[in-house]
């Protein structure tokens, strides 16, 4: 296969996308690749490797994404040509294992899935809504379909001392579930009414834990306000990381220390 017939063969994948083409014998020895920076091909027999770089993405490509994108705005569900995160994109597999998962939990355990037509990872957060989720630098990072209001995992009632951790992102909620607490991800800086209602419900202590940065003070204020409405004792945890970067021993140590402080 020359140059110029592995690239034409990789135009036609979306981006993120790969598939098995003939090179050096008559089987499909090689993988071509649709990256975010360019086109790829490894032949595994002969180890020949090649990079072809395309520069900013065509016009035509970014508005075959957009319109997969607005295209999902009228669905509640997850479309039936979204694949099991293992079978995405290096880029997707990636997200999740910074957060701890492997793409086989991140699969089975949270029902994600990849889509390449709207380029990103979709995740159901409850059986008629769900999040997409950029992955190649796509804003807005995150695009809520459905009645998506958060991402709450587990019920504060279940909690060692009845406590939630609220944190920002759905990596950071999962990685504090697995610690062993309720966790609620408000995907953003904004806390509706919605928000807290779900966030209050069971719930004796509620814990801030957000980015040491502008946003993430914001977060906290905008949280104590929704707050204190309910009777609840509000506690607030920093760290120089999101909750996903930390061990889950790390984590299930300091939240339980922070609840204590409303036991």
């Amino acid at each position: 296969m020359t140059q110029q017939s592995w690239i034409k063969e990789a135009k036609k994948l979306c981006v993120g996308g790969s598939r098995k083409v003939q090179h050096c014998g008559l089987d499909r020895s090689a993988v071509v690749g649709h990256k975010d920076g360019g086109y790829t091909m490894h032949c595994f027999r002969c180890k020949a490797s090649h990079f072809e770089p395309h520069g900013e993405r065509g016009m035509h490509e970014i508005m075959a994404t957009r319109r997969a994108v607005e295209k999902l705005d009228d669905s509640a569900y997850i479309p039936d040509n979204a694949v099991p995160i293992q079978q995405g994109p290096l880029e997707a597999r990636l997200w999740v294992l910074i957060g701890g998962l492997t793409p086989e939990d991140a699969t089975d355990l949270y029902g994600m899935r990849w889509h390449a037509e709207s380029n990103r990872v979709l995740i159901p957060t409850s059986t008629t809504s769900f999040l997409a989720r950029s992955v190649f630098n796509e804003h807005p990072k995150y695009r809520m379909y459905g009645s998506c209001v958060g991402y709450k995992l587990g019920e504060a009632q279940n909690g060692p001392t009845r406590s939630i951790v609220v944190v920002e992102d759905i990596l950071s909620a999962i990685a504090v579930n697995r610690a062993g607490w309720p966790s609620f991800a408000l995907l953003g800086t904004s806390v509706s009414p919605e928000m807290a209602v779900r966030i209050a419900d069971g719930a004796e202590t509620v814990i801030g834990w957000f980015d040491y940065d502008a946003a993430g003070a914001q977060c906290y204020i905008k949280l104590r306000k929704a707050m204190r409405l309910y009777p609840v004792y509000y506690s607030s945890l920093h760290t120089e990381y999101d909750p996903k970067c930390y061990h889950r021993s790390q984590i299930k140590l300091w939240v339980d220390q922070h609840s204590r402080r409303g036991a």
